[in-house]
């Protein structure tokens, strides 16, 4: 006799079969999040140099990956 709150194996299979088909779309997502957001984080691909201080009139100093406490020195647009 069947119940009408039971639930069938099928259901159960096809509900894990989503889930780690959705597990893996944000695992692959993520990843490539990861790889695209690192080139932005080096001072070169913001066409920055690393030095011990900005010229305050014509860069900006962002805080990237410089070494020896040196500033990311990027020109500003326009100037």
């Amino acid at each position: 006799m069947k119940r009408k709150g039971d639930i069938s194996i099928n259901m159960i299979v096809v509900a894990v079969i989503a889930l780690v088909v959705l597990l893996s779309v944000i695992l692959i997502f993520n990843s490539r999040m990861n790889v695209a957001a690192g080139g932005l984080s080096d001072c070169e691909s913001r066409n920055g140099v690393c030095q011990p201080s900005c010229n305050s009139e014509k860069h900006i100093s962002l805080d990237l990956d410089c070494e020896n406490n040196e500033k990311c020195c990027v020109p500003i647009i326009g100037s």
